[in-house]
C-alpha cells in the first residue's frame, strides 16, 4: 500500500526525488505528505517541547529555540516506509542546504 500513496527506499529507482503528484493523495486530498523529500517547517526545532503532553496532538508551533535548528518532517526518498510519515519531526541548520530538503507551496482554493 505504501507504493501507492509515497516515495520511499523500496520503490525509488532510479533513486532521487520525484515529481510530485505521482502517487496518490492522502485521504486529505494532498499529494506527497510522506517520502519523496523532507519538507522545511516554520517551527524551530527545541528537543523538550515536542514531548509535552498534548503536543502530538496540537501540531504545536515552536517560535523561540536555542538550538538554531529549524523543524524538517514527512521522510525522504531513501528512508524506510516506516519512516516515511509527517508525524516524523527532525531537526536541521536553516543555513544548509540539502538535494532531500524542500518546501511545500500551497495555493488556497476558494469555496
Amino acid at each position: 500500500m505504501a507504493n501507492q500513496y509515497m516515495w520511499w527506499c523500496g520503490n525509488n529507482n532510479p533513486y532521487g526525488s520525484k515529481p510530485v503528484r505521482s502517487k496518490l493523495p492522502n485521504a486529505f486530498g494532498l499529494y506527497d505528505m510522506h517520502g519523496n523529500v523532507w519538507e522545511w517547517c516554520q517551527d524551530w526545532w527545541q528537543a523538550d517541547f515536542y514531548s509535552q503532553p498534548g503536543a502530538t496532538a496540537l501540531n504545536p508551533l515552536c517560535t523561540n529555540s536555542t538550538s538554531g535548528s529549524r523543524v524538517i518532517r514527512g521522510g525522504y526518498w531513501n528512508l524506510y516506509a516506516r519512516y516515511c510519515r509527517s508525524a516524523l519531526r527532525l531537526r536541521f541548520s536553516p543555513t544548509l542546504r540539502r538535494f532531500f530538503i524542500g518546501v511545500r507551496l500551497v495555493l488556497p482554493v476558494s469555496p
